[in-house]
Order: structure tokens, then sequence, then C-alpha cells
């Protein structure tokens, strides 16, 4: 657009140095909120051609400098912030609309910091849910030629529901497929099968997703190779009323208490291993060893399993864990246990609703504590 709007036919007539000076002074000074953040470096750099178009006008060569570093600090801000708001979309990015958008703004940004490994990571995820998309078409297409084909009646007998859950894992919806040979039982080799859906979930999380195993939500705190360590996500008095209220250690109040000698510990491994997953999930499940833990604020500590010792397929977070997996951790809203002790033998030190570490504890009787139970699950 022209600086001046001319009523008549006559040519424009260039700008004098003057004026020029002053039209690369304006763009030099553009309010932020007039020039997009996307958009500054390129407007100091214009300014910065204007500036040396001038030559030896006074001023305009420091001028010129300092735009060209303004546009340097504009290109770093611009970046910072759309990378930042890239990586924040993907933490709740669902569908492929979503991560192609992702992918494109990844592309924008070369090879600022990680942008090459996050750029590959949502390659990989949309072409995971375009493989889905086309199993999900595939699968529609047979549930209506079932239909058409009398399978309105079919539908009640077993092996069209095993069929189901069949198609529901080629399309990688693992957790429709899990529920769908559940629900048969001992059909076939649908118990088999339902375990097989659930690992195949279990293979495709990454850190940080929500995952189905047994008979809980668990959170995934760590993907390496084939084996996942995950920690229940949610603890709340109606859905997990098991988990809600438990104490650490049910043998009194003064009596001196570690993970390795707890009731939680054993009941863990006991009742509640035995009651929420099946023998097949039970085989999954990688005993671990419960690490050292000290509290170094108040002098107590747990030495960790003894030598030899074969570990727990269920455990719970020390303290030091809780504080290394604390971005990944999600709040339930409740405290809970962590192997630690408090400030005594008698205590044991919890992480707060607010998401802190109290190292200072609370008795170990104490039953208004929830619990958030942890397994590792080999997935081959």
């Amino acid at each position: 657009m022209a600086d001046t709007i001319k009523l008549d036919l006559e040519e424009e007539q260039p700008l004098t140095p003057d004026e020029l000076y002053a039209k690369a002074v304006r763009k030099m000074e553009a309010d932020e909120y007039v020039v997009k953040r996307a958009f500054r470096g390129e407007n100091y750099r214009a300014a910065a051609a204007i500036f040396e178009e001038l030559g030896e006008y006074p001023g305009a060569e420091e001028k010129a400098q300092e735009c060209l570093k303004l546009a340097g600090q504009a290109d770093e801000d611009a970046a910072k912030w759309l990378y930042e708001q890239t990586k924040a979309r993907g933490s709740n990015a669902k569908t492929l609309d979503d991560w192609e958008k992702i992918r494109q703004d990844y592309e924008s940004l070369g090879d600022y910091r990680d942008v090459p490994a996050l750029r590959k990571n949502a390659c990989r995820i949309i072409a995971r849910l375009e493989r889905r998309r086309r199993h999900r078409q595939i699968l529609t297409a047979v549930i209506l030629l079932a239909l058409v084909g009398g399978g309105i009646y079919a539908a009640r007998i077993g092996l069209f529901k095993y069929a189901m859950g069949v198609a529901y894992s080629k399309a990688e919806m693992y957790r429709d497929a899990q529920a769908a040979f559940k629900k048969l039982g001992n059909f076939l080799d649908s118990e088999q099968k339902a375990l097989e859906a659930e690992m195949a979930g279990l293979k495709a999380a990454e850190k940080g997703d929500e995952v189905f195993f047994g008979d809980y939500r668990w959170l995934v705190l760590s993907h390496k190779e084939d084996t996942l360590r995950l920690i229940v996500r949610t603890v709340n008095e109606t859905d997990t009323p098991e988990l809600y209220g438990h104490a650490f250690h049910e043998g009194g109040t003064d009596q001196d208490v570690t993970w390795q000698t707890s009731s939680l510990r054993a009941w863990l491994n006991g009742e509640f291993l035995e009651e929420h997953f099946t023998d097949g999930e039970r085989a999954c499940l990688m005993p671990r060893e419960m690490a050292a833990s000290i509290n170094e604020e108040y002098g107590t500590g747990y030495p960790g399993s003894d030598a030899g010792e074969a570990g727990d397929p269920v455990t719970i977070l020390t303290a030091q864990e809780a504080q290394h997996f604390h971005r990944t951790l999600t709040g339930v809203g409740l405290n809970w246990w962590l192997a630690t002790p408090g400030n005594s033998m008698q205590a044991a030190a919890f992480r707060t609703a607010e998401g802190q570490i109290n190292w200072y504890g609370d008795n170990a009787a104490d039953n208004q504590m929830a619990v958030r139970p942890v397994v590792q699950v080999v997935t081959q």
C-alpha cells in the first residue's frame, strides 16, 4: 500500500531520505500488538533494509545494525513461543488433524532444540492414527455387511461377538477388543485373546499415557523396550474404595515399620493381587526390588530389599521416585503413601493432594491415606 493516497493520476513521487528514515523508524518501533509475533523478525529486517538503502544518512547504519539484532531476538522469541505452544498442544492432542497441525508447526521450527525428535514422534503418531482410521473404516464395513446379511440375529451368539473382538483388535481398538473378549468368558480362546488385546494396548502406550490393566486405569511412568512401569491413575471412594483409605501398617501406632514389614506390602501382594488381576495378567508382572530410600531431613531410612530377595509384583513409590516422576504423575486429590519413612520409623512419608512430598510423614497406622499401587508389566 502506498504511504499516501493520491486522488489524481500523477505518478507517485519517490520518498526523500528524511521520509524513508521516518518510515524505517515507524517499522522499527511498530507496536507489538500491531505486528504479530511470527512477523516481528521480518518487520525488523524490512526496516534494516530501508536503513541500509539510506547509505551514509546520519544514524542509518547504526539503526540497521540495531534492527538486525532485534530481528534475531524476535525470531528466537517467536520460535520459543511456537515450540512451547506446540509441545503443550501435543500433551492433549487426540485427533489426526491435531497431530497434522503439530507436525506442520514442528516443520516450521526446523532444527530448533529437540524439534527433530519431536517431529519424528509426531510423524509416528500420525502414521498410527492413519492406520487406525483405515482399520476402523474396514470394521464399519464389516459391521454393516453383517447386519445386512442377518447379523442382527447372529449378534446374539458368541461367534459373532468373538468376530467383533477380532475386528476391534485389527482396528487397533484394543480396549474395545479386550472388553468384547472378556464378556465371552471361556468361549473358545477368548481369555487369551483378551490378554493379547490388553498387551497390544500396553505396547502402543507411551510415557504419560493412560492405559487399562486388570481392574484399573493406570498412568504410564516409563516404557522401556517391552517393560512398562505403571501407577494407578485414579483413586476415589466410589470407583476404588479399597485404595481410598488404607493404613501403611495396621500393627499399632508405636511400632517401627518399613515397607518390608508393613501390612500394606502384604495386602498388595496378597489379597489385592489375587482379586484384581487374572492368572494371565499376574504372569506378565515383573517383581520389583524396592530401592533404598533415605529421609535425610529426619535421619530415617529404608535400606531396600534384602540381598537375594525376589521382590514384589506390586509396590508403591518411594519419595525419591515420586520426585523423579513428578512431571508425569497426576494428582488424585488425596494424600497417598510413599515407601520412605517419615520423621520416625513409626511414620511414613506421603505425597500431598497438591503434589508435594511431605517428609515429616504421618503415623503408619493412619487409615485415611490413599494408596497408588505400582506394577511393572512385561508385554512379550
